[in-house]
């Protein structure tokens, strides 16, 4: 590396941790959001130049030689040689889903702090590791899921629990996204006239490129120029009464639609619909997020969220990506607060002022007038705070008065686009491991060249996450609603599964010495995850314990004289026993995986146990091959 590289790189290190340290010693005082700008801008690039390159060319040895399962398999459905452009933006869209807008928005109820930290911190450590050396081994394994390696590289019968465990908790994450995404369409027809329209586009788009007559170039301009037309055309709809009912619809409704779309996208060819989809709505992520970046340069708004509230604790109003977090905290603290509190207006306005936000209903009215809905209340889950956030900011560069609930509804159908390609994506991979599960009781099941085979698994998955989606709208308690306080621990409980067969790789690998690449995250997660698990479960305190919660309400509901609100309170009470249940389930399934695990590390490195890769032969792929990709 050159003198002037060196320098570089070092200023912006410098940088970084001076944007660090402003952001970190604030306490009281106004902090610009362009502080968390500088400290990712810094943070992310000292981690893809340095440690990321670091892992490609010494821990794992990438080889661009090497053919891909998309190559040796190719059957024109699941395996299919695509644009090396097409498979970021879908591995994008994929990989990233939801992750970049709930999380952070959920997040900065404990403040700006330990959101910006945990991205940068978690993003560099763990999120990137484990999905950089997951996607490596399935590339090498001919293109399996988590579930099938880690069942050929720790063994039978760990194997069989991390099907079961990772399907289960992958039903969870789809019901989950997919009630976020009915929640911000429901009534929206611009948001659903935009997804709609990338549906015919993304058919063209594939069918198109399949023929080898378009050029990738082209086949793009086409896309963007459909996707802007979606985006821009939907605004419009309001004028014209006939054509906008075909688009407004109630949740019951779009929970089907996205049923018939999963499995759609899980049954067709990838070329046909889920590639071309996901690689167009990278565009409208890229671009939104990067025009949210220069709204922030350009307005330079203050971090209205404290670096840390008294919510740090875990006790806080609400349920438990930088531009997300930043969209966030650019809202008082109040309004943020009254939006994600469930309860009755004057109860959600005196519990959140009790606790040190005041607002006011008046307030929350006005919001909700501006925004072009009719309340604010009870729209906790991230996307409508995300949403309000971004429009706060784009509209000050706007003298429209309409320009607040023009960019708020711009924003739901943003996420709800960003979401849905992970739910188009969950569900074939979740589709792949019903088939290796099934498989294994009739052998017919597990072959993914069958399309009988491939469409019963798909209908199978659906119908799994779909009743959970369907149950969740048309009761409040019901279905997704009842396993919602279980989708954190869910998600961190499917890394700690990926980072166990991270390090058992290592291992075969004689890269022992690198161990410390997967088992650092790997400690930090089964810490935080199963000690978390435990107060989720088994807390006194009957606001974090779902045992001591129920505990607590059907005291409540024993002392109340209403028959029918006694029932609604005894009824939550079982809702949360389940979760219990659930919670329990999962966190013993996954410590039976670590437990399964270790044991073999620990055989591996004492010799006992012979390091056998099950890695598909090496075929080389010719440089001019490899240039039409």
């Amino acid at each position: 590396m050159s003198w002037w590289k060196k320098l570089l790189w070092i200023v912006i290190s410098a940088m970084g941790v001076w944007a660090m340290a402003r952001l970190a010693l604030s306490r009281g005082e106004q902090i610009s959001a362009l502080w968390i700008v500088l400290a990712g801008f810094c943070a992310l690039s000292i981690s893809y130049r340095f440690y990321s390159k670091w892992l490609a060319t010494k821990v794992l040895v990438l080889n661009e030689e090497r053919a891909t399962p998309a190559i040796l398999q190719n059957d024109n459905k699941d395996y299919v040689p695509t644009n090396r452009w097409m498979v970021f933006g879908h591995h994008f869209a994929a990989i990233a889903g939801p992750g970049p807008l709930v999380g952070p928005v959920l997040a900065a109820q404990f403040g700006f702090l330990p959101g910006t930290l945990w991205i940068l911190i978690g993003a560099t450590l763990g999120g990137g590791v484990h999905d950089m050396i997951v996607l490596f081994a399935s590339i090498r394994r001919g293109g399996k899921t988590l579930g099938q390696m880690v069942k050929d590289e720790i063994g039978l019968g760990v194997g069989l629990l991390a099907l079961v465990s990772v399907l289960a908790i992958m039903i969870i994450l789809l019901a989950v996204l997919a009630l976020v995404v009915v929640q911000a369409l429901a009534q929206s027809p611009w948001g659903v006239f935009t997804i709609a329209t990338t549906i015919p586009l993304a058919l063209i788009m594939g069918i198109a490129l399949r023929t080898g007559k378009v050029s990738v170039i082209a086949v793009t301009v086409f896309g963007l120029l459909g996707l802007a037309f979606g985006v821009w055309g939907g605004q419009f709809l309001a004028h014209f009464p006939a054509i906008e009912a075909w688009f407004r619809h109630d949740q019951k409704w779009l929970a089907w639609a996205i049923m018939i779309y999963g499995l759609a996208a899980s049954v067709l060819p990838v070329w046909m619909l889920l590639t071309p989809r996901d690689y167009l709505s990278t565009f409208l992520k890229l671009g939104t997020v990067a025009m949210l970046a220069a709204a922030v340069v350009l307005i330079n708004p203050t971090l209205q969220m404290p670096a840390i509230t008294k919510f740090i604790d875990g006790s806080g109003l609400v349920l438990v990506a930088l531009m997300a977090m930043i969209a966030a905290c650019v809202l008082q603290p109040g309004e943020y607060f009254a939006i994600n509190t469930k309860g009755a207006p004057t109860e959600v306005v005196a519990k959140v002022s009790a606790a040190g936000f005041p607002v006011k209903e008046a307030e929350m009215k006005k919001l909700a007038a501006n925004l072009g809905e009719s309340t604010m209340f009870n729209r906790a889950g991230g996307a409508p705070t995300f949403a309000v956030g971004m429009a706060n900011m784009f509209s000050q560069v706007s003298a429209k008065p309409t320009a607040l609930a023009l960019w708020y509804h711009f924003a739901i159908m943003f996420e709800a686009l960003f979401i849905l390609t992970t739910i188009d994506a969950g569900t074939r991979v979740g589709r792949f491991l019903l088939q290796d599960f099934l498989g294994n009781l009739w052998r017919p099941l597990g072959n993914t060249r069958s399309w009988s085979a491939n469409f019963l698994s798909s209908v199978l998955l659906v119908a799994a996450w779909g009743w959970f989606l369907y149950e969740g709208v048309i009761d409040p308690l019901g279905g997704i609603n009842s396993l919602w306080p279980l989708f954190g621990l869910a998600n961190q409980l499917l890394s700690v599964v990926a980072l166990c067969l991270g390090t058992t790789l290592l291992i075969k690998m004689h890269k022992t010495k690198y161990l410390f690449v997967t088992l650092v995250p790997l400690c930090f997660m089964c810490a935080v995850t199963f000690s978390a698990g435990y107060l989720k479960v088994f807390s006194s305190d009957p606001r974090l314990g779902f045992l001591s919660g129920a505990r607590s309400l059907l005291r409540e509901a024993s002392g109340m004289a209403d028959p029918a609100k006694a029932a609604e309170l005894a009824r939550q009470a079982g809702v949360w026993r389940f979760d219990a249940l659930v919670a329990v389930f999962f966190l013993v399934l996954v410590c039976l995986i670590v437990l399964g695990s270790a044991r073999q590390w620990w055989q591996l490195i004492r010799g006992t146990r012979r390091a056998v890769l099950h890695e598909s032969e090496f075929v080389p792929i010719s440089p001019a091959r490899l240039a039409q990709f």
